[in-house]
């Protein structure tokens, strides 16, 4: 991490700032989605799927990925449902 930018990330990191908040500052800060999760895993060393973890936890959609996978699987089997046979 080299820019100005991550350099304050580095410092807050080094003051307790937790993945989930520095995600949400990123994001508001105009940092892509994938750009943000890039960041989170260099900065926190985080493997893809500890940083979907902090996502779903970050962005309020689950309290964690296990909880949102299986919220998603029950969705989709609700239109799977849905969905007329022929």
């Amino acid at each position: 991490m080299g820019t100005e930018t991550e350099q304050v990330f580095v410092a807050l990191k080094r003051r307790g700032l937790k993945p989930e908040l520095a995600f949400k500052v990123m994001r508001e800060a105009g940092y892509s989605f994938f750009q943000a999760q890039r960041a989170i895993c260099s900065l926190f060393e985080l493997d893809l799927d500890q940083a979907k973890d902090v996502i779903v936890r970050a962005t309020g959609a689950a309290s964690s990925l296990p909880e949102y996978q299986a919220k998603l699987a029950e969705e989709l089997l609700a239109l799977d449902e849905e969905q007329p046979t022929h």
